[in-house]
C-alpha cells in the first residue's frame, strides 16, 4: 500500500479586462450596454495552508467526496492510506473551497451570504505512482459594472439578476442552473459594483439601477461568459459608438464656438487633458461621410487626445474640407491620435486639400500612436503631399502600420506613412505590401516610409514588398529624396534591395540598417542570423513603444 500524497503547482487564476459599453446623453441616468468582451491575463497566487478542497477521484483510486487539507505543499486526507490500482488511470475532480460558510457542500449550496462564490477547479488524469499536480482554474466569470463617477453619486443600489446555479458536478465541473439570483448591492460612491456570474453561452443578465430620487431603471442584455474570465461593463461612459455620434463629434470640434469646450457626451478631462473615445468599431455610408467633417482645421486644430480603444472606422470616404483631407484635418502639437484602426477607406482629391492629404491625417504636429491604415485607396489630384497615415508631418509618428494599401498623387512627395516628414519622426513603424505610384510622369520622391524627409528621423522601421510606379526618379525603400535626414536600425526585403534607402540625398545619416530574408524574415548581421523582431525589441527602450511579435512570416505585427 501506498499512501496517496497529491502536490499542487502554483494555483493560476485567470483575471481579464476590457470592456465597452454604451454611454448616454447627460440627461438620461440608466446605461445602454452595447457590448461585453474581454481578454486573458494570467497571475498566480498559492493556496493558502489549511485549506480545505473536495476531491473526487474514479479508477486506479476511488474517491467520493472527499475533504483534503492544504499542508505544506501537501493535500493530505487525514492519514488513511489511500490503495492505488497500479494497472489504472485515475480522472481526480478538485474544487476548492469544499464548503460554504454554513457547512454544506459548496457543489450543493455554491451561494454564501446570498452571492455566487468565486469557485476553484482542477481536473487532472494520473497513472499509478504518479505525483499529481493540479492547477486550478475558475470555474465562474467575475462581472464589474463601473458607473461613470458624473452619476455614480446618483445611484442608491444596485441589482445584478443572473441565472442560479443549483448545483455544481463535482466530477465533471458542469453546472446545473434553475431559476434567477439577484445580487444586491448599496450605492457606492466610487460606482464598482462586482459580482461572479455563471459561465453560459447567451446568458441573460438584468441589471436595475436604483436612484436616489426614488425611479429605477432596469436595463436587459444578453452575453456569453467563459469561465475564468473578468468582464468589465462600464456604465456612462463618454465616448463615440456611431456614425452619428461621429458626425456630431468632427462639426463640435470645427465649431469655433466650442473652442476650449468639452463635448460631455464623447469627452472627458483627465488630469490636464481632454480625452474622446471610440467605443465600436464604425462602418460609415458614402451619405454619412458627406456630413463628416475632417477633424481640426489651421485655424482651430484638434488639441486633445483622441483613443480608438482599439475599434476600426471603415469606407471612410476621404474629401477635402476646409483647405484638409483625411479623417483628422489638422493635429495640432498637444494633440495625439491613438489606439486606431482604418480600414477599407477610399477618396479622390481633386481640390485643394492645404499642405497635406491623407487617409488618418491631413497634418500631423502631435503624436500618432498605436494607428493602422488597411486595404485603403486614396488619389490625390491636388498639389499636396501625400500619405496614408498623414500627408505632412511635423510631429511624430509611432508604432503605426499600412498594409494593402494604394497611395497615388499627381504631384508633390507622397509615401506609404507620410508624404512629407518635415521635422519630424517615424518610430517602431512599419509599411508592408502598398502600392506608391506617382501617375503624371513627373518626378515626384516616393518611398515606402516618407516621400520627402527634411530634417526627419525614421528609426526602428521595417518596409516590406511595397511597389512603384516604372519610373526610375526619385523612389527609394525608406524615402525617395531627403535633406538632413537620418535612417537607422531599419530594415529593409531582398526582392526590392535594387531600391536604395534614400533615392536622392543630401547631408544624410544612414546607420545599421539591414536587408531581411523576406521568407524567414531573419538578417544576417555580422555572420549571425537574427530575426528581424528581435533586432527591433532591443531597440525599444521606452514603454511607449510598442513591441513586435515574435513572427516568421509577414508582416511581423506589434504586440500590445
Amino acid at each position: 500500500m501506498r499512501k496517496l500524497i497529491i502536490l499542487i503547482t502554483a494555483l493560476t487564476i485567470i483575471l481579464l479586462g476590457a470592456c465597452n459599453s454604451e454611454s448616454v446623453p447627460s440627461s438620461v441616468i440608466p446605461p445602454v450596454i452595447e457590448e461585453i468582451a474581454s481578454r486573458d491575463a494570467l497571475a498566480e497566487k498559492s493556496i493558502e495552508n489549511g485549506s480545505e478542497a473536495l476531491f473526487n477521484a474514479q479508477g486506479g483510486v476511488s474517491i467520493e467526496n472527499g475533504i483534503f487539507m492544504f499542508k505544506q505543499g501537501v493535500w493530505k486526507n487525514g492519514e488513511e492510506e489511500i490503495h492505488i490500482d497500479h494497472l489504472g488511470e485515475t480522472t481526480l475532480t478538485a474544487i476548492y473551497p469544499a464548503y460554504s460558510s454554513d457547512k454544506t457542500l459548496i457543489t450543493h449550496h455554491p451561494y454564501d451570504n446570498d452571492t455566487l462564490q468565486d469557485v476553484l477547479i482542477a481536473q487532472s488524469k494520473f497513472s499509478n505512482e504518479t505525483n499529481i499536480q493540479l492547477k486550478f482554474r475558475h470555474l465562474f466569470s467575475r462581472l464589474t459594472v463601473r458607473v461613470h463617477s458624473s452619476k455614480a453619486k446618483s445611484i442608491d443600489a444596485v441589482r445584478i439578476t443572473a441565472p442560479k446555479v443549483t448545483q455544481i458536478d463535482p466530477i465533471n465541473g458542469t453546472v446545473t442552473t434553475d431559476g434567477k439570483h439577484t445580487t444586491l448591492f448599496t450605492g457606492d460612491e466610487a460606482g464598482v459594483y462586482s459580482c461572479m456570474v455563471p459561465s453560459l453561452i447567451d446568458c441573460p443578465l438584468t441589471i436595475t439601477f436604483a436612484l436616489t430620487s426614488g425611479n429605477e431603471v432596469t436595463r436587459a442584455l444578453t452575453h456569453t461568459f467563459v469561465s475564468g474570465h473578468k468582464y468589465e461593463c462600464h456604465v456612462n461612459r463618454p465616448g463615440i459608438r456611431t456614425a452619428e455620434d461621429l458626425i456630431d463629434f468632427s462639426q463640435f470640434i470645427n465649431n469655433p464656438n466650442n473652442t476650449g469646450k468639452i463635448h460631455p457626451n464623447f469627452g472627458e478631462k483627465i488630469g490636464d487633458e481632454t480625452v474622446y473615445r471610440l467605443l465600436a468599431d464604425i462602418k460609415l455610408t458614402e451619405s454619412q461621410c458627406e456630413k463628416l467633417y475632417s477633424i481640426g482645421n489651421n485655424s482651430y486644430p484638434f488639441n486633445d487626445i483622441f483613443d480608438g480603444e482599439g475599434h476600426t472606422i471603415s469606407q471612410l470616404k476621404i474629401r477635402a474640407y476646409d483647405g484638409h483631407a483625411g479623417l483628422f484635418g489638422y493635429i495640432s502639437e498637444n494633440g495625439c491620435i491613438r489606439n486606431l484602426h482604418l480600414a477599407d477607406c477610399y477618396g479622390t482629391i481633386t481640390k485643394s486639400s492645404g499642405s497635406g492629404t491623407g487617409i488618418l491625417a491631413g497634418i500631423c504636429d502631435g503624436i500618432i500612436n498605436n494607428c493602422k491604415v488597411s486595404n485603403s485607396t486614396i488619389t490625390n489630384e491636388s498639389s499636396s503631399y501625400t500619405g496614408a497615415i498623414a500627408g505632412l508631418a511635423y510631429g511624430k509618428i509611432m508604432n503605426c502600420s499600412v498594409e494593402k494599401t494604394t497611395i497615388i498623387a499627381t504631384s508633390n512627395p507622397l509615401g506609404s506613412i507620410v508624404g512629407n516628414l518635415y521635422n519630424g519622426k517615424v518610430y517602431n513603424s512599419y509599411a508592408a505590401n502598398n502600392t506608391i505610384e506617382n501617375i503624371t510622369g513627373s518626378t515626384n520622391a516616393r518611398g515606402g516610409i516618407a516621400g520627402y524627409s527634411l530634417n526627419g528621423v525614421i528609426q526602428n522601421c521595417y518596409v516590406y514588398n511595397n511597389s512603384y510606379d516604372n519610373r526610375k526618379t526619385n523612389k527609394g525603400q525608406f524615402i525617395g529624396s531627403a535633406n538632413n535626414t537620418t535612417v537607422k536600425n531599419c530594415y529593409y526585403d531582398i526582392p526590392t534591395s535594387t531600391l536604395s534607402l534614400i533615392k536622392t540625398q543630401s547631408n544624410c545619416t544612414s546607420k545599421q540598417n539591414y536587408q531581411y530574408d523576406n521568407k524567414s524574415f531573419m538578417s544576417t548581421i555580422n555572420g549571425a542570423i537574427i530575426p528581424v523582431y528581435t533586432l527591433l525589441n532591443q531597440l525599444i527602450t521606452s514603454d511607449i513603444y510598442i513591441g513586435w511579435k515574435e513572427s516568421s512570416t509577414l508582416p511581423a505585427v506589434f504586440d500590445n
